[in-house]
């Protein structure tokens, strides 16, 4: 491994920067500054299934602008809707899935709205209770009954047969197909964002849950490293490396890099 190298570090966020539903712990954001701080970082991505004016809001808070600034992708929508900075109004914003401007979304968006009112008439009509998040494209339904969660997959599965769909241990992400962490770093590193240092083969990406796979088998499909965070059995089997918590992961990222190794020294081939 070239001591010289910058590396990538793209991380889901919930589940795995921070538990479901609840901030990052201090030592956490204290080692994400030291990440993207290092000269060792050439970018720190932070994507999510949340939307984008979420995670802005979340980072607004705890990364306050800095001459670091440039080295941070912030992305919603499981990579729908990406911007560069945490600035708000963004100065560069980038949608997937070809979309140009608000119209497009919104065109995009029409048949999961659709899907949207179904859900809640169901629900109306069965005595349930479902929250669904503002996504800027797809729809994200929330239930802590297990069995609405399946039920709302299996309605969705019927009624968009070319839809995505993400079961998580709260909620059911249900987006369209060609959307999703995976595409995402494709787009990154096509040259498009002006990114021209980036280099995929110096990828990691760090995720918890099934619809971090899409973005795990990207890495490794350019040479890069996939590291799971947590117990859940698919994401470890996809991954090259596995952490039990998001702090072991970053002091390990920080402990070989500032001494010029491999963020993973040690734990994979070289």
């Amino acid at each position: 491994m070239n001591n010289q190298a910058q590396y990538n570090y793209d991380f889901d966020y919930d589940g795995s920067v921070a538990p479901f539903n609840l901030c990052p712990s201090v030592p956490t954001l204290q080692m994400m500054k030291q990440l993207i701080a290092s000269p060792h970082t050439n970018s720190v991505g932070i994507l999510t299934g949340k939307p984008l004016d979420y995670i802005v809001g979340v980072f607004r808070g705890y990364l306050e602008a800095c001459e670091y600034e440039h080295k941070i992708i912030l992305s919603g929508n499981n990579g729908f809707k990406t911007q560069t900075g945490i600035a708000w109004p963004p100065a560069h914003e980038h949608f997937l899935c070809g979309a140009k401007d608000e119209l497009d979304v919104e065109r995009l968006q029409a048949p999961f709205l659709a899907l949207k009112r179904k859900l809640l008439v169901w629900a109306k009509e069965n005595g349930h209770h479902i929250w669904f998040q503002s996504n800027n494209i797809g729809i994200t339904p929330f239930s802590e009954d297990e069995t609405i969660r399946l039920k709302i997959k299996e309605i969705a599965e019927k009624e968009l047969s070319d839809a995505d769909i993400f079961l998580h241990p709260d909620a059911v992400d249900i987006l369209p197909k060609d959307i999703n962490k995976g595409a995402l770093l494709d787009d990154l590193f096509s040259g498009k964002w002006g990114l021209e240092k980036l280099a995929p083969e110096n990828t990691l990406v760090i995720g918890d849950g099934s619809n971090d796979i899409p973005m795990m088998k990207k890495a490794q499909e350019w040479g890069g490293y996939a590291v799971a965070i947590g117990r859940n059995e698919q994401v470890i089997e996809v991954a090259d490396v596995h952490f039990l918590t998001i702090e072991s992961a970053l002091a390990t990222f920080l402990a070989f890099t500032d001494v010029g190794l491999h963020p993973l020294h040690g734990q994979i081939q070289n």
